[in-house]
């Protein structure tokens, strides 16, 4: 990775002693090695495109914060420390340790620098090229297009992935003077809700400048098949529609804060199929690969929380299991029409997206309510790692789930209900869900924590934690909007204490029951 322009939040680092996994150098700005790379339009261009990899890895290739936000928000769950994963997501919740030699400092630490770093490269192939006036022309073709609206397409991911994270961060795009230590020590934090905003705005002029080239992105650069200009910009809007319903932090801030009629025309314009990457080029995802370890029954270490999975449930098992005192409770078996979870033949039979396991390395000494019998194990292990193996980065269910919501927000229940229905009925075997919501039957599911058959809105929750169960950080996301997250959860991450000393700022963090907790 090519480390040319480093903002003061970097070189800062240094001084204070900043050790570990973070590989951070003082920049040399007159580097005539820095100065070559870009002053040669292919080598900017393949800065730019090298930038997805970044995204990836920020999203699911890295050990933060994926899975321990899937943890966090009653995903998945474990006994094993897991960089956090059992601590953070112990009950009672407690307020995140903002210090920068908490043991797990890196939860915040780890995607706050990963994701500048990705942003400074994406700095400085914009900056060539609408600065310096670097054309990116080879082969009988001038590409500076493409990579212009590929540079604004990452960079608007990136920004808004600090906005859904943080609840402040410094927008860094192209304009940032960077290079400049005392202006970039001068910057503001801004709220997320504006860190939002200039990501979409990125995001748009990406599908601006594509439409009005009619720009093609290769293959390798999103490691996966190419992009012609109309699904590239639907790969846009559907990033768009994301990041409008996913930053609220309450549920009262999604129900009222977005505009959902344009969310519902972002998904009606956005991705028709699954979006997939190859894992033979690059990429891998941890995420999946903790959350599905094939090795053996015992060395699994993440499992289905009963949250996930339990509303699925027609026994009485689970409303007994919410009832029962947290420190009490122990893990149970499911008994559920839905054919994602189990199999025909009962509760010890595998499902479709998850499977059995009648025994585990999960540790009773750290709370059985941490158990589960059942794993997530859609993708078969598949975790990326050889030619071929496609791993699954946004579905047409998730989309098509962003829809119905913003259907069922507008009063469209039918709407909604037909998209719910995709998936419930073919892959979960379940009878369709109404506009008055699921049919009453002594099998209906989902289920309520009182026992009784789910409204349309509990069934969209219900399928939309099912089927995007192992994308992404979506979980958590979705919980805190949903208002699924346990009392005393963090909202959001506070900047790194570690950069706050930096700025000259006081430490400050949320959860535990105080400023920026679930209630």
């Amino acid at each position: 990775m090519h480390r040319f322009v480093k903002t003061t939040l970097f070189v800062a680092l240094v001084a204070v002693g900043l050790a570990g996994c973070q590989e951070l150098t003082v920049p040399n700005l007159n580097n005539p090695e820095r100065e070559r790379v870009l002053s040669e339009p292919q080598d900017v261009e393949a800065l730019i495109a090298g930038t997805w990899t970044q995204v990836w890895a920020l999203w699911q290739g890295g050990n933060y914060p994926a899975l321990q936000l899937s943890a966090i928000a009653d995903e998945f769950t474990t006994t094993h420390e897991n960089w956090g994963g059992w601590t953070l997501s112990s009950e009672p919740r407690t307020r995140f340790d903002n210090h920068p030699e908490y043991t797990y400092s890196a939860l915040a630490e780890n995607p706050y620098y990963n994701t500048y770093d990705a942003l400074a490269s994406v700095h400085d192939g914009l900056e060539a090229i609408l600065e310096r006036g670097i054309e990116i022309e080879y082969s009988g073709a001038d590409h500076t297009p493409r990579t212009l609206a590929f540079g604004k397409f990452t960079q608007g991911v990136l920004l808004g992935y600090l906005g859904l994270l943080f609840d402040r961060a410094i927008i860094v795009t192209e304009n940032t003077p960077i290079a400049d230590g005392d202006l970039v020590r001068e910057m503001e934090f801004a709220p997320y809700t504006e860190v939002r905003d200039s990501a979409i705005a990125s995001l748009e002029e990406a599908a601006r400048i594509a439409a009005l080239n009619g720009v093609r992105i290769p293959g390798d650069w999103v490691k996966g098949a190419d992009l012609d200009t109309e699904s590239f910009i639907r790969l846009i809007n559907t990033y768009i529609a994301r990041l409008m319903a996913y930053t609220p932090r309450t549920p009262e801030e999604r129900a009222t804060e977005v505009d959902w009629e344009r969310v519902r025309q972002l998904t009606v314009n956005g991705l028709t199929s699954d979006h997939t990457v190859d894992g033979g080029l690059g990429v891998r995802s941890t995420y999946k690969q903790y959350a599905q370890n094939n090795d053996c029954a015992t060395c699994v270490t993440y499992y289905a929380d009963y949250r996930l999975i339990g509303p699925a449930d027609i026994s009485g098992r689970y409303q007994e299991w919410l009832a029962t005192p947290v420190a009490q409770r122990t893990p149970f078996e499911i008994t559920t029409p839905d054919r994602r979870i189990t199999g025909p033949e009962g509760p010890q039979s595998d499902g479709t997206y998850f499977r059995y396991r009648a025994t585990s390395n999960l540790k009773p000494e750290r709370g059985t309510y941490h158990f589960s019998r059942y794993q997530f194990y859609r993708f078969e292990g598949n975790y990326g790692v050889g030619a071929g193996e496609k791993l699954l980065a946004i579905s047409a269910a998730e989309v098509d789930l962003l829809q119905a919501e913003a259907l069922y927000r507008l009063g469209d229940l039918q709407g909604a209900a037909e998209l719910v229905n995709r998936t419930r009925v073919a892959n979960g075997g379940l009878p369709p869900v109404t506009p008055a919501g699921v049919v009453e039957s002594d099998d209906c599911v989902p289920r309520r924590a009182d026992g009784s058959c789910g409204d349309l809105w509990d069934a969209l929750v219900y399928e939309k934690r099912i089927e995007t169960a192992g994308g992404d950080q979506i979980a958590f996301f979705d919980a805190r909007g949903f208002g699924l997250l346990t009392s005393g959860t963090f909202l959001h991450l506070p900047v790194p204490g570690r950069e706050l000393g930096v700025y000259g700022m006081p430490e400050y963090s949320f959860g535990g029951g105080g400023e920026g907790s679930a209630p």
